[in-house]
């Protein structure tokens, strides 16, 4: 799984829209601020959950293309643990939860004296976390029926 959340942090593209949010919402993403160790954590934590709940979300509309290639999280934990499908998209969804309690715990420990750049830094990956649940929640991609 390590191998293939490096891969997803680097094809998903979500390292650049989080730059440009970050600009866009005043904060200099190159501040010295902004080059922590625990940002770089946080950051990394964001993507990964972005890239797994995606992952939930597209896997009916990608499992069910013609000559679909099996390449989302669900399936790398069946071959990594040797489970069943059901059991793949449960971890995968309590993955994500893990993903979450981590960076509110991590958080919680860096806002009390942080000064407002990463404050503001932190409310940008907590609108893309948002912003992508709700959107897949509601896109027409992932509910054609709908």
């Amino acid at each position: 799984m390590a191998a293939y959340r490096s891969l997803r942090r680097l094809n998903g593209a979500v390292s650049p829209c989080l730059e440009l949010s970050a600009l866009s919402s005043g904060v200099a993403p190159c501040a010295d601020e902004l080059a922590l160790p625990v940002l770089e954590e946080l950051t990394a934590l964001a993507i990964d959950h972005l890239g797994d709940a995606n992952d939930l979300w597209s896997y009916h509309k990608e499992f069910q293309e013609p000559g679909a290639i099996p390449t989302l999280l669900p399936h790398v934990l069946m071959a990594e643990r040797d489970i069943s499908l059901p059991e793949a998209v449960t971890a995968t969804a309590n993955l994500c939860d893990d993903l979450i309690r981590a960076f509110e715990n991590k958080t919680s420990t860096i806002e009390p004296t942080a000064p407002v750049q990463v404050l503001r830094y932190l409310d940008v990956l907590r609108a893309w976390v948002r912003g992508n649940l709700e959107w897949s929640a509601h896109c027409h991609r992932y509910h054609l029926e709908g």
